[in-house]
């Protein structure tokens, strides 16, 4: 999901840009710079790493854990997230 996000992202850079210059006010190449490269570098990372990150991790116990048991610590998908922007 991830590659083909920044694959849409790199795609469609052009109109994303123009919104981001007529929303924004910022200049063409620092909305290319600071927002198309960013999040596609952004896409790329998390897609190659987000599994290393997200692994579970052993945690130390105190020695009043029964015997056998390994306690752990997972991260687990919270659902959707979204970020509003302020506007005009």
């Amino acid at each position: 999901m991830l590659l083909r996000a920044q694959k849409w992202l790199i795609d469609n850079a052009d109109r994303v840009i123009a919104t981001i210059v007529s929303e924004t006010g910022k200049t063409w190449e620092d909305a290319q710079l600071a927002e198309i490269s960013y999040g596609a570098n952004a896409f790329g990372f998390w897609a190659k790493n987000a599994e290393k990150y997200l692994a579970d991790e052993r945690v130390r116990s105190s020695p009043v854990m029964p015997k056998g048991k390994k306690p752990r610590r997972g991260y687990r998908p919270a659902g959707r997230g979204g970020v509003m922007g302020p506007g005009d």
